[in-house]
């Protein structure tokens, strides 16, 4: 059975399903609008969370090997500490002077400036 439409009853009809189209057209966009945001939101997200896992790890292990310098450095502070102590010792002094061969002086003189002596 089919329907004979006037023309008017026609346009009325098109006007229905346009508007009825246009609105369910306009949903779909909005709907692919959201798809789409939510789609590259997540996407970012991911991205950004691979990039502190990334960074977190990295500085874990920049903190591991500084802190393996940091003791490496403390006890050669610590060497150099006893190093100093043994050759601020008088008995180290007293033994360089013996492997030096140096002997103490018998007379001491001390110079004494001229007093009319002028810097031109």
């Amino acid at each position: 059975m089919s329907y004979v439409l006037s023309p008017a009853q026609k346009s009325i009809y098109c006007l229905k399903t346009r508007r009825v189209s246009r609105r369910y057209s306009a949903g779909l966009v909005y709907r692919k609008k959201i798809a789409y945001g939510l789609i590259f939101a997540i996407i970012f997200l991911f991205v950004f969370y691979i990039f502190q896992t990334n960074s977190i790890s990295s500085d874990s292990y920049k903190l591991q090997e500084y802190q393996k310098k940091l003791s490496l450095l403390q006890d050669e502070q610590r060497s150099l500490q006893l190093k100093l102590s043994e050759v601020r010792s008088l008995s180290f002094l007293k033994h360089k002077i013996e492997e030096l061969n140096m002997v103490q002086a018998q007379k001491i003189e001390h110079l004494s400036p001229a007093t009319e002596m002028a810097v031109k």
